[in-house]
């Protein structure tokens, strides 16, 4: 699908899921889960079931094979050893979506897992006042080897240049924002309790 104004496939994502990523980034910011430690808990169990969905997509695959700047990706192992570096057991997981690397979802998905890595940086600040980093409690905010912008221009590299039939380009938009909708879901004011 082109379209003059965003011409590469990254760049259409960004826009047509940018709505979706300013309510998470508001829901992030303004519920106080960065204010005390079981607000924090209740991110970081809304972060497990996330990686639980994308876990699967970096094992290896044609798509993989396709976009090797994912290579080395996920983070559901660090989420799980925050949770306990705060005395906390993870969630079990087994009523997490499925999402096959095959379904052209997938790469939306991927995406929202791989540029949450840019917002992590300043959720790793906010941490801090928690006592908290990324040796305790918040490993999979670290920044990943060789750096965040690095990995993200990668990606996106990489994602811009997948082979794709345009009418997969709608699976990917409708992945990304299933992947926003589950964190507006489970962060939104209504249901935090802590």
């Amino acid at each position: 699908m082109f379209d003059a104004a965003h011409p590469s496939r990254s760049a259409r994502l960004r826009h047509a899921t940018r709505a979706a990523h300013e309510r998470v980034d508001a829901l992030v910011g303004d519920t106080g889960l960065f204010r005390h430690r079981a607000g924090y808990l209740r991110f970081l169990r809304v972060q497990h079931r996330f990686h639980a969905v994308v876990r699967p997509l970096y094992d290896p695959s044609p798509l993989l094979r396709a976009w090797p700047a994912l290579a080395g990706g996920g983070r559901l192992e660090a989420v799980a050893a925050d949770l306990r570096d705060l005395g906390a057991a993870p969630d079990a997981v087994a009523a997490v979506p499925a999402i096959l690397p095959g379904d052209p979802a997938a790469i939306g998905w991927l995406y929202c897992a791989e540029g949450s890595l840019l917002g992590a940086a300043i959720l790793l600040k906010r941490a801090a006042a928690l006592a908290i980093d990324e040796h305790r409690g918040a490993r999979h905010l670290a920044a990943p080897e060789g750096g965040r912008g690095r990995r993200w221009a990668a990606v996106v590299a990489g994602l811009d240049a997948l082979d794709l039939p345009p009418e997969h380009e709608q699976r990917c938009i409708a992945g990304a924002l299933a992947a926003f909708a589950l964190f507006e879901t489970g962060l939104s004011p209504a249901r935090n309790v802590a």
